[in-house]
């Protein structure tokens, strides 16, 4: 594991594999979770041409917790000075979840230094506005979860494991779980509030790289239906439904998605 700190100094934990003199690959997590969660893809990319990068984002994982900076564009701009730290030009990001909201945000701010996207499970915007049909949440259920994270996190976060995973199991749910009580409750209300009300809907339009567009078949958390209207905007994108996933099909099946993604990278 290594560490670098940014301008405004704040330490990010992240880990490497592959060939450092290789294409470079950053995957950036999801919301409440780590690095860590891409176990699967590391050890992939260990013994292939590629330079994997994961890195814990401010607040989650090992990295640093400050009392500021939890909103999706501060993401975007920590992930941009890493990158710099390592002397990395035009990665492929990957963006799982909230991570695909980060990637869309860098992109938005740095689209010269992209050299392609993946975005995994993640809808334009995860409000349900009222011309978005595609929305998965409420006023009403930010409410809930702002109170629910600051008196009795652990349940909801239980429930959300069941919802990010198509047949969950109980060695799977204790590893999100500890990846997930990382962050302080104050931390995760302000992220949770910060990112269901981002709309990057005119943002993807814009996006002129190779991307591609993945997406578990149950949706349980986020409908397909999200990543074939991604697919629609994005000019000349690609997309992959995993059908026996939910919310992590680099998770629940690891082999399929490591494939995918390689071959993607292959054809750059």
């Amino acid at each position: 594991m290594s560490s670098f700190y940014t301008k405004s100094g704040v330490r990010l934990d992240y880990v490497e594999s592959g060939n450092k003199n290789g294409k470079a690959i950053v995957l950036v997590h999801g919301m409440l979770c780590s690095k860590n969660f891409f176990q699967k893809q590391m050890s992939f990319f260990e013994n292939t041409e590629y330079h994997a990068i994961a890195v814990d984002l401010r607040g989650h994982g090992d990295s640093d917790k400050p009392l500021e900076g939890y909103t999706v564009k501060t993401y975007a701009s920590d992930v941009h000075e890493l990158i710099k730290e390592l002397n990395i030009e035009k990665p492929t990001l990957l963006g799982w979840s909230m991570g695909s909201m980060v990637i869309w945000d860098y992109f938005d701010m740095f689209p010269d230094e992209v050299g392609a996207l993946i975005c995994v499970d993640q809808s334009a915007s995860d409000f349900a506005w009222p011309d978005w049909k595609l929305g998965v949440m409420t006023t009403n259920d930010l409410r809930d979860i702002s109170e629910i994270t600051q008196t009795d996190r652990e349940p909801f976060y239980k429930e959300l494991i069941g919802l990010m995973i198509h047949e969950p199991n109980e060695k799977d749910a204790e590893f999100f779980l500890s990846q997930m009580m990382k962050i302080p409750p104050v931390i995760a209300e302000g992220i949770v509030l910060n990112q269901t009300y981002q709309d990057y809907r005119e943002t993807v339009k814009k996006i002129n790289v190779p991307t591609l567009i993945t997406f578990g078949g149950d949706p349980k958390l986020n409908p397909p239906a999200a990543g074939f209207w991604l697919n629609d905007q994005i000019k000349d994108s690609k997309i992959k439904i995993f059908d026996k996933s939910s919310h992590c099909p680099f998770w629940e099946e690891p082999d399929d998605f490591n494939a995918t993604i390689k071959s993607f990278i292959d054809s750059l």
